[in-house]
């Protein structure tokens, strides 16, 4: 028959000898090993850490952007009519180009100018010139090989453009708001920002305009 063990072998809650001696034994043991052929254990881990990360690499070609594919319905019944559009009333971006046809918020570029101070307007004088001095820097740019044209030039997508103009420092156009501007076939309350009006509903000052640029889809 085996000795009984000693009070001090066994495991209570003020003795952990139970435990501890199993694992003093295994780590001297791994410390024996680690000793007697170490270059396993200095080369191991990092060729390991190497071998797994090598594969971030791959990570920017792996990546998912698609918005639409991440947070609407697969098979979506919304999806399937856009698709009966596109194939049924294609664009043609290149000749004839219509916003009014996109099946979708099309390609585009956005700037919104903003007047300096709270109580400015950007339509005043000054600052309208600043506005279309923007625009002709963007045309100025590649714009004019990437847009989206209508009559072979590039649609244009800013009507305030042609309907403020200032004439040998006249006063500011009526522009009637939200909508009435160009003999009422213009909108103007996507175009424009912190619009105030007159009791007739004309624009007497907007804190910000907002200007598109789209560009072609169809190569």
């Amino acid at each position: 028959m085996g000795q009984p063990q000693s009070p001090r072998e066994r495991c209570s809650c003020s003795n952990t000898n139970c435990v501890e001696r199993p694992l003093t034994r295994l780590f001297e043991a791994l410390g024996r090993v680690v000793a007697a052929c170490p270059w396993p254990f200095l080369l191991l881990p990092p060729l390991l850490s190497a071998g797994l990360g090598a594969g971030f690499i791959f990570l920017p070609g792996r990546q998912t952007n698609d918005i639409e594919g991440q947070f609407t319905p697969t098979g979506g019944p919304a999806k399937a009519e856009r698709d009966f559009v596109r194939r049924y009333f294609p664009t043609n971006d290149s000749e004839r180009f219509s916003a009014e046809r996109l099946p979708t918020e099309g390609a585009y570029a956005a700037l919104i100018a903003v007047a300096a101070k709270d109580d400015a307007s950007v339509l005043e004088r000054e600052a309208w010139d600043e506005v279309l001095l923007l625009d002709d820097e963007v045309r100025d740019a590649d714009y004019e090989r990437l847009c989206a044209r209508s009559g072979g030039t590039c649609a244009s997508a800013n009507p305030l453009l042609q309907l403020l103009t200032y004439a040998n420092g006249s006063a500011l156009p009526e522009l009637p708001f939200p909508g009435g501007g160009g003999g009422g076939d213009v909108f103007l309350g996507t175009a424009l920002g912190g619009v105030r009006t007159d009791g007739s509903g004309r624009v007497e000052r907007a804190r910000a305009v907002k200007l598109m640029y789209y560009l072609r889809e169809d190569g």
